[in-house]
């Protein structure tokens, strides 16, 4: 419910420089892999941990 605030104050912690520097390098090799059709297992997986969910999508 959009009117109501929030219970829990939650802020992901910032990644250093190295762990974003991972987090690019894997999410362009993904976007690479996809483009060319094909799948990675495990890229795909260490890219699913850089994402940050967002925490009240619209539905």
């Amino acid at each position: 419910m959009k009117h109501l605030g929030t219970i829990t104050i939650y802020a992901p912690k910032k990644a250093d420089d190295t762990q974003d520097m991972v987090c690019k390098a894997t999410h362009a090799v993904a976007d690479m892999v996809s483009a060319k059709g094909g799948s990675a297992p495990m890229v795909s997986w260490v890219d699913e941990k850089c994402a940050i969910p967002v925490p009240n999508p619209e539905e």
